[in-house]
């Protein structure tokens, strides 16, 4: 494979990568449906994931192209060349332990919601990134302060550690980027399989399927609803308007899920304009005492593990090359197409996640909204009725 096309296509996954990732980032800062309580912590992820692919982009696949096109910008600057290393183990670091954290924040939705909704808030989300991130960036430079020789590899193009001169730290890079996260991704998921099929035999008497029904919540008892109720109408005869009364919403019982009150709903959104959110509590979210499972959440789960199977499958090649490489160096010739392959697929790695955002229904809904194509929903009045009912009666009259 002859450089220039090498540049060309690290160009494509360039352009997608900021395309796609700007994209999220814009849309996440337009979207009020997206910074709900229940949506901003999951958000913050998408956005920082977003962030650490630009910069990949910027700082580790475009100084390969260039260096494609024979401008000589690492193989005659050393301290480049490392920095590129740097950043090449930033990005798959915390791209790898992000996802491992994502399928980790799944399982515990699934089988304790109820510790979810406490541990799960955008401060501690903020806490766990930043703490994340310098832990990973200490580990990506290890290669600089001497664990681990860099080198500039001509038949790639860019800049790595040659494993060949430090067999521990290719075991150390195989535990703590690839292995690790990837068994953890792989265990939480199966559990989360388990745990659904286990669940679809607790269901409600309206068929919704329970995931926890937590005893301890506060508020809930017979007294304390008492107590609301005679505190809501205490002073109901003094005014002249009624408080109102909240209605019961039932759920989408379809095969069981509970509907996800969050999804497609135009909460702190004009709809038709009307502000529906003018009313909304500034204290924190309340517990719930029952715990439903919701279409989304499962929607979500498998999203994450395609994600996670994407982003892992584009490393596995250049694993197994090091794996070689460092142990099979005399015995193993790999052609230079094959190489060049391989380097591309860790450069890809960055933009494959992006496009899978948007099976999540909160995701679809905020770029329908953004671009003006949310589908109305047809309500449909007593007047309306009224109306066809007149309709079929001049019909039969005909």
């Amino acid at each position: 494979m002859d450089s220039t096309i090498q540049a060309a296509v690290l160009c494509v996954a360039i352009a997608i990568t900021l395309v796609f990732n700007v994209f999220v980032i814009v849309l996440v800062a337009l979207r009020k449906r997206l910074r709900t309580p229940v949506t901003f912590p999951r958000s913050i992820i998408y956005v920082f994931i977003a962030v650490i692919d630009i910069l990949g982009a910027l700082f580790w696949t475009l100084f390969t192209v260039l260096e494609a096109l024979d401008m000589k910008l690492l193989q005659d600057h050393m301290n480049t060349c490392k920095a590129q290393v740097v950043v090449m183990f930033i990005c798959n670091l915390l791209n790898a332990h992000v996802l491992a954290a994502l399928m980790f924040e799944r399982f515990l939705k699934l089988f304790k919601p109820s510790k979810h909704q406490e541990i799960f808030f955008d401060l501690i989300v903020i806490l766990f990134l930043v703490t994340l991130l310098v832990f990973d960036t200490v580990i990506a430079n290890f290669p600089t302060w001497g664990f681990g020789e860099v080198s500039f590899f001509e038949d790639q193009n860019q800049c790595g550690v040659d494993f060949s001169y430090s067999v521990s730290h290719l075991q150390f890079t195989i535990i703590l980027h690839y292995a690790l996260p990837l068994v953890l991704v792989i265990g939480f998921y199966v559990a989360i399989n388990i745990r659904l099929c286990t669940l679809r035999k607790r269901r409600a008497p309206n068929g919704d399927i329970i995931v926890e029904e937590d005893l301890t919540v506060v508020g809930d008892s017979y007294s304390d609803r008492l107590k609301a109720m005679y505190s809501k109408f205490k002073d109901a005869g003094s005014s002249s308007t009624k408080p109102k009364v909240k209605e019961e919403t039932k759920g989408y019982n379809n095969d069981g899920y509970h509907s996800d009150e969050d999804v497609g709903s135009s909460d702190e959104e004009n709809v038709n304009g009307e502000n529906v959110s003018q009313k909304k509590s500034k204290t924190a979210m309340k517990l719930k005492k029952t715990h439903y499972l919701a279409r989304a959440d499962v929607m979500t789960t498998h999203m994450y593990a395609l994600m996670s199977l994407l982003y892992f499958g584009m490393w596995t090649p250049y694993i197994a090359w090091a794996i070689i490489h460092t142990y099979y160096y005399y015995d193993t010739a790999m052609s230079a197409d094959v190489i060049l392959t391989i380097v591309i697929l860790t450069h890809f790695g960055a933009c494959v996640k992006v496009p899978l955002y948007f099976l999540s229904e909160k995701m679809r809904a905020a770029v329908g909204k953004t671009f003006g194509c949310e589908k109305k929903k047809n309500r449909k009045t007593d007047f309306d009725d009224t109306r066809e009912k007149k309709a079929e009666q001049t019909t039969t009259e005909l």
